[in-house]
């Protein structure tokens, strides 16, 4: 009896193993492949709202001076203007003068004179008010009178003033000498002319090359601070100085 179920113990070992055997050979019994972890998912930051750069700011540009115009009396006008080298004037209806620009030499004709006195508005010339003709020249400028006389301001190193006296500037008007009888004036680089009612032109100040017309010429010694005649000339009626 022992031996009975001891082969039947045996014959069941082995029809197991042979089960065993079948399904390792068995074609249609796959593996699945093991599959990588996939990576963990982050979220995607949130857009954030775009802001442009402000412009870079520009810089205010600098405050300039007050400046004071000149105002005019109701119906009083410019009748005639000249220009300097590096100042105007200009003669009213009124009969007033106004001068701008450069006033290094008094050249303006308000009393005051420097480098660093100039006028980007008009300003008055002292004294006068009856004025029918101006010129401006380098650093000088003369008006005649309604009177015939003439008054100049300015630099006055070669007497191109007139008044007789040389020196370094008059930054307020002063009258040429023996003239009453004027009808138009001309400025010019050192010396200055003026048209007399007679037909005459007289010339005063450098005479270095002969501007004066008086049939001298060389170094200071041939200037003359007050009006002398130009030769040959009685029946003009136009004057003009140059440099």
């Amino acid at each position: 009896m022992t031996r009975l179920l001891s082969v039947a113990v045996i014959a069941a070992l082995i029809i197991a193993g042979c089960a065993d055997d079948d399904d390792a050979a068995d074609p249609t019994t796959t593996t699945e492949p093991a599959t990588a972890a996939a990576p963990p998912t982050t979220a995607a930051p949130e857009p954030q709202p775009t802001t442009s750069a402000p412009p870079a700011s520009v810089p205010p540009p600098p405050a300039q001076p007050p400046s004071t115009t000149t105002t005019a009396a109701p119906g009083d006008f410019p009748v005639d203007i000249s220009a300097g080298v590096r100042h105007s004037c200009m003669v009213w209806k009124s009969g007033k003068v106004s001068c701008w620009g450069d006033n290094n030499k008094g050249q303006l004709g308000d009393g005051q004179f420097g480098r660093d006195l100039y006028s980007s508005v008009p300003v008055e010339v002292a004294g006068i008010a009856d004025a029918v003709d101006v010129s401006a020249g380098w650093e000088h400028a003369c008006a005649v009178h309604a009177s015939g006389e003439v008054s100049c301001w300015g630099d006055d190193t070669n007497g191109e003033l007139g008044n007789g006296e040389i020196m370094d500037q008059a930054p307020l008007p002063v009258r040429a000498v023996g003239i009453a009888d004027a009808t138009a004036v001309a400025a010019g680089h050192w010396h200055t002319c003026a048209l007399r009612s007679t037909g005459e032109v007289s010339c005063w100040g450098r005479n270095h090359d002969g501007q004066l017309g008086n049939g001298e010429m060389g170094g200071d010694d041939a200037n003359s601070a007050v009006p002398v005649s130009v030769l040959e000339i009685t029946d003009a009626v136009a004057v003009s100085a140059g440099t």
